[in-house]
């Protein structure tokens, strides 16, 4: 067994007690992404999923 083998990332920011966080920025960067390359506007993506655009951000 190798001893420099550790677990994984997400046990990590568990332990650290920051998971939540950072999962949920990540979804919001990913969702931005797929926004930016499919030209949708956060007015657009708003009405289509019934919620305000403030919501969204």
């Amino acid at each position: 067994m190798n001893k420099h083998t550790g677990s994984n990332f997400d046990v990590f920011l568990e332990e650290a007690g920051i998971f939540e966080k950072v999962s949920a920025k990540t979804h919001k960067l990913q969702l931005a992404d797929i926004m930016e390359e499919q030209n949708i506007i956060k007015s657009s993506l708003a009405q289509k999923i019934k919620t305000s655009r403030s919501q969204l951000d």
